[in-house]
């Protein structure tokens, strides 16, 4: 394998099999040409995550909202937000709750979607306790969110609600006076805003350090910028690499993670690059997530031995907890062994028969998963996907495609009326 060290110690570094490692070393022409898009593209679409948003006093007021919420009695949130308005923040409730074990003292529940169940459950858990509500969309007008907003007041006609919009003026209809307003920067896409109210108000309400993570976070946003050169820029490096595999055959990009407390961190990877890269017939990089080991015993079988189509990119930690196994009666293999050691060894095992067969392999390793390391993670992927929509010469900024099916839904809803199928229709 061939190590890619990173510019920060706190991240990690990057690991390729042999059979990638030539997409590292590009000819002077190849950089030249991505260096140029890199450049065009960001001029072209600046991207509004650089920005230094999260100032002293947006910090400070986020850390006194979070207060008070606790000086009230507040032991549950529910995020009420769709997509980019609650992605990022799942993805920093697992690495704060994974910091705070045996002190959980708040909780988030997320409502997204339309689903009795789900909230049926989250209902009873909240029965004689006291909650209030986080609303986020961007625009203030997400059908969901409205949805379950209602849904929210119905229940808990006198708890709060903190409202996190970049149009204010159209959530009047919907807020109650009184209650507080943080703002998304206009030019910030949801799935982007994790370093914003979106994400920072329900990771303060759950004591994360917000000041940490702001920090870290753009310590690496500034080492990653587009004026850092090819050479000592790994999110270019990293760029280039998938665009020229997913130009020479490849079409999907397997995210696999090793740590639980990352998985929410797929999920939202997934979400921003979907979103920002999928815009036209050109762009064949679809991004899936797996669970490992988990899917190592259901769809590993597929990705070995059909089609060699797809990249596989392994995320792991260096040190992650001190449980070991005990030596028991019986033979096992793993005795004596610590859990981080077996989960470790199952991710390079799968690494290398993935590598025997041809297919490319990229391994993403962290120091820990802590909201350090978290922060920097989160400015990489954003700088790798800029820099990926660039070379494709693609906004990664909209998304014209999800817009039709928000009107379709619409319209049914107004008509209330469940149209017929789109083709024919059998009984089972």
């Amino acid at each position: 394998t061939t190590t890619l060290p990173l510019p920060f110690t706190t991240m990690g570094k990057i690991i390729v099999s042999a059979n990638t490692r030539f997409l590292f070393s590009a000819s002077s022409e190849t950089t030249q040409w991505a260096e140029e898009k890199f450049h065009e593209g960001v001029q072209k679409y600046p991207p509004a995550f650089r920005e230094k948003n999260c100032n002293k006093d947006l910090l400070d007021k986020i850390e006194a909202w979070a207060q008070k919420q606790h000086a009230d009695g507040i032991s549950d949130m529910i995020v009420i937000g769709m997509g980019g308005s609650s992605l990022g923040a799942k993805a920093l409730e697992s690495v704060i709750r994974h910091e705070q074990i045996g002190r959980e003292k708040t909780f988030l529940h997320f409502w997204e979607g339309s689903h009795p169940t789900a909230i049926a459950q989250v209902l009873h858990q909240l029965e004689n306790r006291k909650v209030a509500a986080l609303f986020v969309s961007k625009s203030g007008t997400t059908l969901e969110s409205r949805t379950m907003l209602a849904l929210f007041r119905q229940f808990f006609p006198e708890s709060r609600v903190t409202f996190v919009t970049s149009h204010p003026e159209k959530i009047k209809d919907i807020q109650n006076e009184g209650e507080e307003t943080f703002l998304i920067p206009e030019n910030l896409g949801g799935r982007y805003s994790v370093i914003s109210p979106v994400g920072l108000l329900p990771a303060a309400f759950l004591n994360g350090n917000i000041r940490t993570l702001v920090g870290h976070y753009y310590q690496a946003i500034d080492k990653l910028e587009a004026e850092i050169p090819f050479a000592e820029n790994p999110a270019k490096k990293m760029a280039l690499s998938y665009y020229k595999l997913f130009t020479s055959g490849f079409h999907t990009n397997v995210l696999w993670s090793y740590s639980r407390e990352f998985h929410p961190f797929m999920d939202w990877i997934v979400q921003l690059w979907a979103e920002s890269l999928g815009k036209n017939e050109l762009v064949r990089a679809l991004p899936v997530p797996a669970k490992g080991p988990e899917d190592q015993h259901s769809v590993l079988q597929y990705y070995m031995s059909c089609a060699n189509e797809f990249i596989h990119t392994f995320f792991h930690v260096d040190t992650y907890g001190a449980y070991s196994i005990p030596v028991p009666e019986y033979p096992v293999i793993s005795s004596g062994k610590s859990l981080w050691r077996i989960l470790h060894s199952q991710m390079k095992s799968i690494e290398m028969a993935l590598d025997k067969k041809d297919r490319p392999v990229i391994e993403f390793i962290a120091s820990a998963p802590n909201i350090e390391s978290l922060g920097k993670q989160m400015a990489f992927w954003m700088w790798l996907v800029t820099y990926l929509a660039a070379l494709y010469g693609v906004n990664p900024y909209d998304q014209p495609g999800v817009e039709l099916g928000k009107v379709i839904c619409k319209e049914i809803l107004s008509e209330d009326k469940i149209p017929e199928n789109l083709s024919a229709a059998f009984e089972l």
